[in-house]
């Protein structure tokens, strides 16, 4: 089976200079979690993750309406072609540790995405079939490779870490001014993001 049996074709991109908050709305309206970023020429050059713009909100402490695409996104991009096979997709998966690979053509422009989602449910479909193209151990391999633990490079998403802050210890002076702020229930908590109204203003 290729890859162009299976790839998504209908995909969602941004720009370099595209901010966080707009790929966050992309997130939010269609339901994805990758969005690959493109030139002016739709040549991959880039992809950014929903975990992406929350390590970078985190590290540097900004809104996502003041952070850019370029700021975050991985340069190092892993693609296939449409005519490669899956077992050669999966093994790119493996390698990579990703969950998600840009399909570009001969000149660098996407044309779709693969994700193991995809092959995991084509894997699913052919379960009640005689011909089987996609293999269950194959696939469960690919699973637990991109499962592993990949640490994080905090300069990527950083030009300094974000302050933390301080709170009085149980031993700490007890003229101290400094007092840890009260406990409050969860429902009790203002929300970040309101998800009735959509309330985009208060993303991190």
């Amino acid at each position: 089976m290729l890859v162009e049996h299976l790839m998504t074709r209908d995909v969602k991109t941004c720009g370099p200079q595209d901010t966080l908050s707009m790929v966050a709305q992309i997130f939010w309206n269609h339901d994805c979690g990758c969005v690959p970023v493109v030139d002016q020429n739709s040549r991959v050059v880039g992809m950014v993750t929903d975990r992406d713009i929350c390590l970078a909100a985190y590290w540097q402490g900004r809104s996502l309406r003041e952070l850019q695409v370029c700021n975050v996104t991985h340069n190092r991009v892993c693609s296939c072609k449409p005519r490669d096979t899956i077992a050669t997709a999966e093994k790119l998966m493996k390698a990579r540790k990703v969950r998600r690979l840009p399909v570009i053509d001969d000149d660098g422009r996407l044309v779709g995405l693969l994700s193991i989602k995809d092959i995991v449910q084509e894997a699913a479909r052919e379960r009640t079939s005689r011909q089987r193209e996609i293999s269950d151990t194959e696939v469960v391999a690919t699973v637990a490779a991109i499962c592993e633990r990949v640490a994080v490079s905090k300069e990527r998403f950083s030009r300094k870490q974000r302050p933390r802050p301080v709170f009085a210890s149980s031993r700490a002076d007890p003229t101290s001014q400094q007092e840890r702020p009260p406990h409050r229930p969860y429902s009790m908590r203002r929300p970040h993001w309101d998800i009735t109204t959509r309330n985009h203003e208060n993303l991190p």
